[in-house]
């Protein structure tokens, strides 16, 4: 990450890996120690990002009050971005909370039942457009209603999907809106071009 021009800003998002697979305390706060917040929101123009620990919201078993006011903080940014006529409201995390369909049974992959249901609500309700995730070895993009849930697989171990290549997805904002396309490594663009 030192690597990175300083003009481009860089947005941490925890997942298993980083708080392990049920999260304590302690390992939130080591990540914390670490990389800074693990639950934070940003600007950028009239883009509002979201950054969620979605491990603590799969596997609350070990940090429960962690988990219950970092949804309560969430109420009060999306409240504060819809307020404020924020034109793009986009949450980031590690966990999708579905790959194919919000009504789909609960997996490793996704964020389960019990959680997913009040979590969709809340971004149906404050006009959330999408939804970033990783976490899941490949490339999805679904929708619940109008809000796209997009997930990247990984860069370094793809596992699932018509081409197992490792890559990254570019998306560009747009006042007409989000659109983003995964890139396999061995044909990235040298410009993007807004569409």
């Amino acid at each position: 990450a030192r690597q990175l021009d300083p003009s481009i800003p860089l947005y941490d998002v925890p997942g298993n890996h980083d708080v392990q697979n049920t999260p304590t305390s302690a390992t939130v706060a080591a990540y914390i120690a670490a990389f800074g917040p693990d639950h934070y929101v940003f600007h950028h123009g009239d883009f509002t990002g979201i950054v969620l620990n979605s491990t603590i919201i799969d596997s609350s078993q070990h940090v429960s009050r962690a988990a219950a006011a970092q949804q309560e903080w969430l109420k009060g940014e999306l409240a504060r971005a819809k307020q404020a006529g924020t034109r793009h409201i986009v949450v980031f995390q590690h966990h999708p909370y579905f790959l194919k369909s919000a009504g789909e049974a609960d997996d490793w992959f996704n964020i389960g039942h019990g959680e997913r249901a009040p979590y969709l609500a809340l971004f149906h309700q404050y006009g959330v457009e999408a939804v970033f995730a990783g976490h899941y070895h490949g490339n999805s993009v679904a929708a619940d209603g109008d809000m796209a849930e997009i997930t990247t697989g990984a860069v370094g171990r793809p596992f699932f999907g018509e081409r197992l290549e490792s890559g990254m997805r570019i998306v560009t904002v747009t006042d007409a809106g989000i659109h983003s396309e995964f890139y396999p490594l061995s044909n990235l663009p040298n410009k993007v071009v807004p569409q």
